[in-house]
């Protein structure tokens, strides 16, 4: 297939920005990893030279727990192999120098404790096949499949597409989620061993929660507020949308539904859970409002800003900056601090027949 047009899209906020300001993502991640635990500690390796591919790894911090936890178990063995590859993959885009910085110098590396590890990072797209066929005991993947692998256009009336009007344009991202997962799942299948297993987190919607749309709102109002103080364009407006989308039950499950298999691979398990907000947690305590609009205006710009600088450097005569627009967006949350309810999909995947 050709190189997908995600590989034109920029990764997340470079830096390190991201690693310091994921504490979001980082509590997710706790509140699923004992499945991820049960999930390697099944794994069967049937080589001497065993693959942990971390897919979608960013700038690596929240890939430590998981990859120590794999890392522990295949080490706790009576057969332990030879030697172990963690393969970190992202776009080319990505910020790879602080994942190698973080990596050698974290004290929570898994380098630290353990010895014959092997780290490589690959930069391109996930929804291709970018490691070789049949290669991959464990796979680790969180915080990544909302985003699409082509924007189906901009969000002319809002930044998130769960609170625009446009119906049709709703339809077709609905149908790039459907089509992107099941190409990530094919993709997978290619490179995952035969009993190898990967792991998936990434937002979902269920019918008895809310969701991203509040908090989305909140930033589409600070950038209508910079549109009516003439600092941002109405091209510049409605050019800044998330390429993302929020799948449900159905539409995750929607592959497996003839035989509980797509593409050699058994949906072993699937969660949708309640995900934690740490800030406001943290706001009940020590009810801090600037540091609460702080923590999630930080956020935004984690995962957003790359995005929106890109509109903005494209754009003639721009008035305002990134920076700007996060720090109306930090006073905006600071005056009316509220929960983000929002939830989490757990996938767990078993590759079943070989692939030839």
């Amino acid at each position: 297939m050709p190189r997908s047009s995600l590989i034109d899209q920029p990764a997340m906020q470079g830096n390190g920005f991201y690693n310091k300001n994921s504490e979001l993502q980082e509590a997710g991640i706790e509140r699923l990893i004992s499945l991820w635990k049960n999930l390697v500690d099944t794994i069967n390796l049937t080589t001497r030279a065993a693959v942990i591919a971390d897919y979608a790894s960013s700038q690596g911090k929240n890939s430590l727990l998981p990859i120590n936890i794999a890392l522990n178990s295949i080490l706790s063995r009576d057969l332990k192999p030879n030697s172990i590859s963690v393969i970190h993959t992202d776009l080319p885009s990505n910020d790879f120098s602080s994942l190698f910085e973080m990596i050698e110098k974290n004290e929570k590396s898994y380098l630290k404790n353990h010895a014959n590890i092997f780290p490589f990072a690959v930069g391109r797209s996930y929804f291709e096949t970018i490691l070789p066929l049949n290669s991959v005991d464990i796979g680790w993947n969180s915080w990544s499949l909302q985003w699409l692998s082509v924007s189906p256009g901009n969000i002319d009336d809002h930044i998130f597409i769960d609170c625009s009007k446009n119906t049709n344009l709703k339809k077709l991202f609905s149908h790039q989620l459907a089509v992107d997962w099941a190409q990530f799942l094919r993709c997978r299948s290619n490179e995952l061993k035969c009993g190898g297993k990967l792991m998936t987190i990434f937002i979902a919607s269920r019918n008895d929660a809310g969701g991203w749309g509040p908090f989305w709102n909140e930033f589409w109002l600070t950038l209508l507020d910079l549109r009516n103080c003439d600092l941002l364009s109405d091209i510049e407006l409605s050019l800044i949308s998330l390429p993302i989308g929020v799948r449900s039950l159905d539409e995750i499950e929607d592959p497996f539904r003839k035989s509980n298999i797509f593409a050699n691979l058994k949906l072993e398990r699937l969660d949708i859970i309640e995900a934690p907000d740490p800030f406001w947690d943290e706001y009940q305590i020590t009810q801090d409002r600037i540091t609460y609009g702080h923590r999630w205006a930080n956020m935004a710009k984690a995962v957003a800003g790359p995005v929106i600088t890109n509109v903005l450097h494209n754009s003639e005569n721009t008035k305002c900056t990134l920076s700007d627009i996060i720090t109306r967006f930090a006073e905006r949350l600071s005056s009316n601090p509220f929960k983000v309810t929002h939830s989490l999909a757990s996938v767990v995947l078993e590759k079943v027949t070989h692939t030839g």
